[in-house]
């Protein structure tokens, strides 16, 4: 497995390397890396955001489309998917944002597990080495926390939070349990990472409830429904 997942480990331990050079310090390197990570993911994570207003938008059809087929499933399945073309709704978008990510997880994965014994940071001065576990587990508390917190972020301006937190709150907290499992274990470099990235994550989400990231978010979507 690690054959086809070399040339982005060379790329990232290339790239790390060169980060160090100018940060003098492996730790902020990380944040660097993760930084340029999420800027490369910026308009896959715009798509899919835009997936989830996109669905939103479109609820209130579909709540009526569920009323007047409750009897004749197969004109419902039809109805749905010509309603989800209309609007640009691609129910597997999620699938291939992770699917793009889980490489990078795998590579960052080998390459702290190979090469973090050979970093240290300021930024995590209890631990001689960025390749072991975090012995107080404060690095994947802090992302995972994070990485919740920023979950239950409605994305637009009409949600409350108490309103996101009843529709994802389950569902995340599952998820956040299982990414607190592995990182529990995994070298502290890799929490470091996500911890980072759980926060660029989080400023995102507040971003796109400002005036001008709705105004990205909501880009083609009102001439969608007026086509409608």
């Amino acid at each position: 497995m690690s054959s086809w997942l070399q040339p982005i480990i060379s790329m990232l331990d290339l790239l790390l390397t060169e980060l160090f050079r100018i940060t003098h310090d492996w730790g902020l390197a990380i944040v660097a890396l993760t930084f340029i990570v999420r800027m490369l993911l910026f308009g896959l994570n715009l798509k899919n955001y835009r997936q989830q207003v996109r669905q939103k938008t479109v609820q209130p059809l579909m709540l009526k489309l569920k009323e007047k087929h409750s009897d004749n499933q197969e004109k419902l399945l039809k109805e749905t998917m010509k309603l989800n073309q209309t609007y640009g709704i691609k129910p597997f978008s999620m699938l291939v944002t992770a699917l793009v990510q889980m490489p990078i997880f795998m590579s960052l994965l080998r390459l702290f597990t190979m090469h973090g014994d050979k970093m240290t940071s300021t930024l995590i001065s209890w631990t001689t080495t960025l390749a072991v576990s975090d012995p107080w587990h404060l690095v994947p508390i802090l992302s995972v926390t994070f990485t919740f917190v920023g979950s239950l972020i409605p994305l637009t301006t009409e949600l409350t939070l108490l309103q996101a937190m009843r529709k994802t709150a389950g569902i995340s907290l599952i998820m956040n349990v299982v990414y607190l499992f592995v990182l529990w274990s995994s070298p502290i470099a890799l929490g470091l990472y996500y911890t980072a990235s759980g926060i660029f994550a989080l400023a995102e989400k507040l971003f796109y409830r400002t005036k001008w990231g709705q105004q990205l978010l909501h880009r083609g979507i009102e001439a969608q429904a007026i086509a409608a």
